[in-house]
């Protein structure tokens, strides 16, 4: 702790500095373009041992809890609690959606170590675990969102436009860039 304070109070102060960069994050990561959101990070790369989201469904059960969990993606422009259509253009922008959702809360994820600076003991202890609740199943939900969508895009077999088709390669050579996609 480099900042002292009472525990009391390093509560305090972290339960108004969470929900506010939960929403300086959810701003950020709006203004991002899809060609920016194509970019696969180290921690938002689709792994092998997740495609078609069976790891979800089979280890973590997100269908039964997925649904009770707040949705807030609409405060910045799309809700991710159900599908803009059945288009494959609805589609696509659906997962680009789902990955926007997950760098927020990756994002939101990585401030934790900043509570540091004012929280021990505790209240650290507490914060960390918010930071954890507040930010795992929602990565969790996104990429299983976003892989489900991937599946079904790849089984249609869509070939009429290069961005779709570079997508699901994209996924299924592990996380290789594809070439940009336009929104």
């Amino acid at each position: 702790m480099v900042i002292s304070m009472s525990n009391l109070w390093s509560v305090f102060i972290s339960v108004f500095i969470w929900p506010a960069w939960g929403f300086v994050s959810g701003w950020w990561y709006r203004r991002k373009t899809f060609a920016q959101l194509r970019t696969e990070s180290r921690w938002s790369r689709l792994r092998e041992f997740e495609l078609g989201g069976d790891f979800y469904d089979e280890r973590l059960r997100i269908r039964r809890w997925k649904d009770r969990l707040p949705e807030t993606g609409g405060w910045f422009g799309v809700s991710k609690r159900q599908l803009p259509g059945w288009s494959t253009d609805d589609l696509e922008r659906f997962a680009l959606e789902c990955h926007r959702g997950e760098l927020t809360h990756w994002a939101i994820l990585f401030a934790t170590p900043v509570f540091a600076v004012w929280s021990s003991g505790w209240a650290l202890a507490a914060v960390i675990g918010v930071g954890l609740a507040a930010s795992v199943p929602f990565i969790a939900i996104c990429r299983y969102n976003r892989l489900r969508v991937l599946a079904i895009l790849e089984r249609r077999g869509y070939a009429g436009g290069d961005h779709l088709v570079d997508l699901v390669e994209f996924v299924e050579l592990g996380g290789v860039e594809p070439p940009s996609i336009s929104p």
